[in-house]
Order: C-alpha cells, then structure tokens, then sequence
C-alpha cells in the first residue's frame, strides 16, 4: 500500500514554486530581445513539451496496466488546458490565449499550490505532474507576456462562460463511468482548498462562484494596463 504524501510547503515544495516563478521571468526578459520568429519557436517548443508530457503520463498508464476510464480520459481540467495552450502556442490563437490564460492561472495553478501527486521524486508520475503544472503557467504567461497574446476587454466573461462546457461535460462523464474528474464527484484525497468548502453537492456551486471570481482577480492586471495605456493616448 502507498503511504506517500507530499509535504506542502517544505523544501521541495519550496523548489517547484521558485521555478514556476521564475521560468516565466527567465523566457519572457528573453523574448523581449528576440526577434518573432525566436519567440514563435520557444512557444511551440513549450507546447510540443506540454503535449508530449501528456502522452508520457499516458503512456505509463497503459504499459503499467492502470490505464482506466475512471482515471484516464482526457477529462482533467489540466487536460483541457493543455491542449488549449498547446493550440494557442502552436497558432497565435488570441481567444484561445485568453481562455487558457484563465484555466491556468485560476485552476490549473492549485496543482502547484497544492499538489495533489501520490509518488515521490523522481517517479515518472511525479516528473509528469510538475512538468505538467509548471509548464501550464509557464507557457500561459509566455503567451501573454512573450508573444503579447493579452486577455482583451471582456475576456474573462468569456472564459466563464466558456468554462460551464467543461463544468457540465465533467458532472456528465463522472456519472457515467464513476471517475472524478475535475473533482466534482468528491474533493481530493491528499488535501487541497476544496477543503474549505461545503461538501458535495454544495461546493460546486461554490466553485462555480470561486472560479468567476478568480477569473476577474487575474484579469485585474490587463484591465489595469489597457486602462493607463488608453488614458496616455
């Protein structure tokens, strides 16, 4: 039986948050001396890594005999999101930059704050869950930042309007085949701040609450930008 719990906020934690902060900072300084096809190149490097990384997780899944419907479709919010990401990195895509830029950097980013990854370092399915999450946020804000694919006016009513697809695919999917994806069946077992909240079936209006307003938190800085910039002009 697996006993392993991941320690929040000790050294490794430590470790994974600083370079989640900093790979972002790194790639973007580097980006603004580089030319566009520079730019375009690290993007689709980023998303290849993301996909590949995807696969990878699946791939063990398969070979090791624990691949399952319950577990394994594409069904994560984190699953979404990759491709997404992956898409805009690869095409430039502005609406599909910004919704990335929301379910990243209002959802997928709690798998940093609070990982929930069940075998120690270097097990490949720690390996892939970091790469993963630190990829996400990394790539999500090169795009913003790097390739100058801003969230735009009203681009996070859009995500949560947008967000209810995946919301409502998910309860469905959980239904029929009992998994838990996007955790909307039960909260994680390893902890997370879904702790906090009501139990089920009263935390997912709570989520749907917290998500609008995690979605107008992160967009605060854009909104803040385009409004100094149009008051010089």
């Amino acid at each position: 039986m697996n006993t392993y719990q991941f320690v929040f906020w000790g050294t490794e934690h430590a470790i994974i948050i600083f370079l989640t902060v900093l790979l972002p900072i790194v790639s973007v300084r580097w980006a603004r001396t580089r030319t566009q096809k520079e730019r375009d190149v690290l993007g689709k490097i980023l998303g290849a890594m993301l996909v590949l990384n995807w696969f990878t997780y699946q791939g063990y899944r398969l070979y090791s005999g624990f691949w399952s419907v319950q577990y394994d479709l594409p069904m994560e919010f984190c699953n979404w999101a990759v491709f997404l990401t992956a898409y805009a990195l690869w095409f430039k895509k502005q609406r599909a930059a910004e919704l990335a830029f929301f379910w990243v950097m209002a959802g997928s980013i709690h798998g940093i704050i609070t990982p929930d990854i069940h075998q120690p370092f270097p097990h490949l399915t720690y390996i892939t869950f970091m790469v993963g999450h630190t990829g996400l946020v990394w790539s999500v804000l090169y795009l913003a930042l790097g390739m100058n694919l801003k969230p735009q006016k009203g681009a996070w009513l859009r995500a949560a309007a947008w967000s209810q697809i995946y919301f409502a695919m998910a309860i469905v999917i959980n239904f029929l085949v009992g998994g838990n994806y996007g955790y909307l069946r039960q909260k994680p077992i390893g902890g997370s701040f879904l702790d906090v909240l009501h139990d089920w079936p009263y935390y997912l209006l709570e989520l749907e609450l917290i998500g609008a307003i995690s979605y107008a938190l992160v967009y605060l800085p854009f909104w803040w930008w385009r409004r100094k910039n149009e008051s010089i002009l």
